[in-house]
């Protein structure tokens, strides 16, 4: 249990939220292909410049759902996501990685 305060929301202040949140998404769908042949582009990079790893942070959420997550989750709550992950976190094996944390 966290004890977080539950808000209860109207049900025209719902519903407009809903409508802007599936317009946001609708635009964001229609960008995906542009955003997924960059981060395939900026993957091919020499090195680990700055955009080679956020290129794949960015398929690794797509690939494994994982949430971005932030500094002050992690530390209030021990929780992790892309971007907080440790070392500890991550066990390799062959040609195989594997995620071991909890998430939000």
């Amino acid at each position: 249990l966290k004890h977080r305060l539950q808000y209860r929301y109207h049900e025209l202040w719902l519903r407009v939220r809903n409508r802007t949140k599936f317009l946001r998404m609708h635009h964001f769908g229609q960008a995906l292909p542009s955003i997924r042949k960059r981060v395939d582009e900026d993957l091919q990079l020499k090195g680990w410049p700055k955009d080679k790893v956020l290129a794949l942070i960015v398929r690794l959420m797509e690939e494994t759902h994982i949430r971005i997550g932030n500094q002050q989750y992690a530390k209030r709550n021990k929780t992790y996501g892309l971007s907080t992950l440790r070392n500890k976190h991550l066990k390799t094996s062959k040609n195989k990685l594997k995620f071991e944390f909890t998430g939000k």
